[in-house]
């Protein structure tokens, strides 16, 4: 058996695994996990061993589900990373909450990690008066070459600012946000400065927080994170940081995304 063979049975049990344990009783899911088997199988035994009637190569998803953003459909038959390659990769676009939820359904490419929580953050810098119009794809490019100066191989996952979510590193991904957490949990980062009463209080620092609560909820919902499984930056013992900001209480913050997970 040669390397690249074993790397790549070695992919697919991993994703086989993330299916199993977060997914099973999902028709499609299961379809997947039952092919990803006979991938497997195929690849152990050169091509020897003969798949059951009804499995081939059949797309997984016959009839994505049918949401207001035609275009996304499109966008992501095929899915392309706005910046390619292994060494950084990006998604770098922004979605609004239905087009975020149909990502986390279709990521694009199979799971290299299993996310068991999420932490939440402030940017801080850029706060919002940097940001007068939000984030745009040129500054998902601009943090990724920031990330990559300073040695990092990913960053955050999620960046929300008053005009939606964005997607930095692919959630199919680990990535780098917070010392104690980046092996388990999701990095979300929200546009704004919540130590300033100033940002917290404006309505834009309201949106921004919202759209984080709302994305946080999402992949709640969609990856099968526990809603007891969200914490702060701050909780990381290995920081003294504010953040998300010492004006956001915890409590009520979690309770807040706990309502937004059960309207869903």
């Amino acid at each position: 058996m040669t390397e690249k063979i074993r790397e790549k049975i070695l992919e697919l049990l991993y994703e086989e695994n993330w299916y199993l344990f977060n997914r099973w009783g999902d028709p499609d899911s299961e379809f997947r996990a039952k092919q990803i088997n006979v991938d497997i199988l195929e690849l152990i035994t050169e091509g020897a061993y003969k798949a059951p009637e009804g499995f081939g190569k059949e797309p997984i998803v016959k009839d994505p589900p049918k949401i207001e953003s035609p275009h996304l459909l499109a966008d992501y038959q095929v899915p392309e990373w706005q910046v390619k390659g292994n060494d950084f990769p990006i998604v770098g676009r922004r979605f609004t909450p239905e087009e975020f939820a149909f990502y986390l359904q279709h990521p694009g490419e199979s799971w290299k990690w299993n996310p068991s929580g999420i932490t939440a953050h402030h940017t801080a810098y850029p706060d919002l008066k940097m940001r007068p119009n939000g984030f745009e794809e040129q500054h998902m490019l601009n943090l990724r070459s920031y990330y990559k100066r300073m040695g990092w191989w990913s960053g955050p996952h999620i960046f929300t600012d008053d005009n939606g979510i964005w997607v930095l590193t692919p959630v199919t991904r680990r990535g780098v946000h917070a010392r104690s957490f980046n092996s388990s949990r999701i990095g979300v980062e929200m546009l704004g400065n919540f130590d300033s009463k100033t940002e917290y209080e404006s309505e834009r620092g309201e949106k921004s927080m919202q759209f984080g609560k709302i994305a946080i909820a999402l992949m709640m919902n969609y990856l099968g994170i526990d809603s007891g499984k969200l914490n702060f930056h701050r909780n990381d013992p290995s920081t003294s940081k504010t953040c998300p900001g010492k004006l956001i209480e915890f409590d009520r913050f979690e309770n807040e995304v706990i309502k937004i997970l059960e309207s869903m």
